[in-house]
C-alpha cells in the first residue's frame, strides 16, 4: 500500500498525520480517539513511507518551481475563463483546486486569495 493510500485511509477515520516539528523522526496522529489497533498498526508498519512521503509534501520548493505553479494558475484560470466562460473569480477557484490535487505542496506557498489567481 503506498503512503499516500495510507494517509487517505488515516484522513478517512478521522485521523490526522503531521510531522512532528520537535523530533524529524516522529509522527504525529491524533486524535487519538479516532486511532484504532489496525491503523495504528498500519501507520507504525508504514512509518519510513509516511516520512518520506510527509517530508516531501513540505519540502522548500526551487524558485522556479513556485514559478511554474504560478504560471500554471494564472494559464489554468485563463483558459477556464475564456473557454468554459467562467467568471473570473469561478476560474481562478477552479484553477487552485486543480493545482492543489496535483501538486499539494503548492498550499503552503500561495494562499488562496492572495492574488495569484
Amino acid at each position: 500500500m503506498s503512503a499516500t493510500a495510507i494517509l487517505d485511509r488515516l484522513a478517512a477515520a478521522g485521523v490526522h498525520v503531521r510531522l512532528d516539528p520537535a523530533k524529524p523522526d516522529r509522527l504525529k496522529l491524533a486524535p487519538a480517539e479516532r486511532l484504532n489497533p489496525e491503523l495504528l498498526a498500519l501507520a507504525r508498519q508504514h512509518k519510513a513511507d509516511l516520512l518520506r512521503e510527509l517530508r516531501a509534501r513540505t519540502r522548500l520548493p526551487a524558485p522556479e518551481e513556485l514559478a511554474r505553479w504560478g504560471d500554471y494558475l494564472l494559464e489554468r484560470a485563463s483558459i477556464m475563463e475564456a473557454d468554459g466562460e467562467l467568471p473570473r473569480a469561478e476560474a481562478d477557484r477552479r484553477a487552485w483546486t486543480e493545482l492543489l490535487s496535483k501538486y499539494p505542496a503548492a498550499a503552503a506557498h500561495f494562499p488562496q486569495g492572495s492574488g495569484h489567481a
